[in-house]
């Protein structure tokens, strides 16, 4: 381009070297334009396109389909201030501590790997519990009384593992009915005596159970207590481990589907309004489990997935042939 616009000077009319400048910069753009996309679609060399597949990550130790897998059910307490985390919270604390543990964890796959823990129903906001369960899985297998202690020393204050257990079998999740949940009377303003007489409505065969549940985006629907409640509710004196200064009322509630909250119940039962018994202090005492379930299963070897296996099984086949 420089040649051109001097000899279109030396000739004596620059705006012809300008137009011929610009004409020869544009053909040079379209030739550079049609030799990248050569390269493009037959790469440097010829030997083919130049976007090659990115090599895969490496798998870090208990990640993938095929790595081992041991299960093991923890049984843990949630108490004090901590009863105020979210079921996210919740869950985002104990991933943080299971990887500060030490322990072999077995990863998920995926771009950004966790920890393969599964965990049982979210309790309401403001709960405290003293049965909640997760399954834990590792990569090889530890005697539970090292996944303890190695928990224990990592978890934070009101966050009690009570117990380890190998397993076999459901997720907590899948094995849940519901809880036996505990409220402490004086938290919503009755002693012994009152919570006596409004529960005897539960012995009178003409007292309508039913209660009208609404939830925000949902239609309103009718909760039949006696469907819910497994068992008739019962009230336990200051005596009573947990019990508090006034005792506290339990019952057994299903929470598998179509049920109330807690403090619904409470409500229904003592004859009280929702809003006194929304701030009331609940304590899930046990999870309740689906009928047939073996709470914890004799341990058995680590091994792969069975689909893992009949890969494994299909290679060797074909390894022998070859051979």
């Amino acid at each position: 381009p420089a040649e051109v616009f001097v000899r279109a000077h030396a000739e004596g009319d620059p705006e012809v070297g300008a137009r011929r400048e610009q004409e020869e910069l544009a053909r040079e753009a379209e030739r550079a334009r049609a030799a990248a996309l050569e390269v493009d679609a037959e790469g440097a060399d010829g030997a083919g396109p130049l976007a090659a597949p990115a090599p895969a990550r490496p798998a870090r130790p208990g990640q993938g389909p095929c790595a081992p897998q041991v299960h093991y059910r923890v049984r843990y307490a949630r108490r004090g201030d901590l009863r105020w985390l979210s079921h996210r919270e919740t869950t985002r604390t104990l991933y943080r501590a299971m990887q500060r543990s030490g322990l072999p964890l077995h990863y998920n796959e995926g771009y950004h790997p966790k920890p393969k823990l599964a965990f049982g129903p979210p309790l309401p906001v403001g709960s405290e519990s003293e049965h909640e369960e997760l399954d834990l899985f590792l990569e090889r297998e530890e005697a539970p009384e090292r996944v303890l202690e190695a928990l224990r020393r990592v978890l934070p204050p009101g966050l009690d593992v009570a117990s380890v257990a190998r397993f076999e079998g459901k997720t907590a999740h899948a094995e849940r009915l519901g809880g036996r949940w505990a409220v402490d009377l004086a938290s919503i303003g009755l002693d012994l005596a009152a919570a006596r007489a409004a529960l005897a409505r539960w012995d009178d065969p003409a007292w309508d159970a039913r209660i009208e549940v609404e939830r925000p985006g949902r239609a309103r629907r009718t909760v039949d207590l006696r469907v819910v409640l497994v068992a008739a509710p019962a009230l336990e004196g200051p005596e009573a481990q947990g019990g508090g200064p006034a005792g506290r009322l339990v019952f057994s509630l299903r929470q598998d589907e179509g049920s109330a909250k807690p403090y619904e119940v409470t409500a229904a039962l003592l004859g009280l309004p929702r809003e006194r018994t929304r701030a009331g202090r609940f304590t899930l005492v046990e999870a309740l489990l689906r009928p047939g379930v073996v709470r914890v299963g004799a341990p058995t070897p680590a091994r792969a997935p069975a689909a893992c296996e009949a890969v494994v099984a299909t290679a060797g086949a074909a390894d022998a042939l070859d051979g």
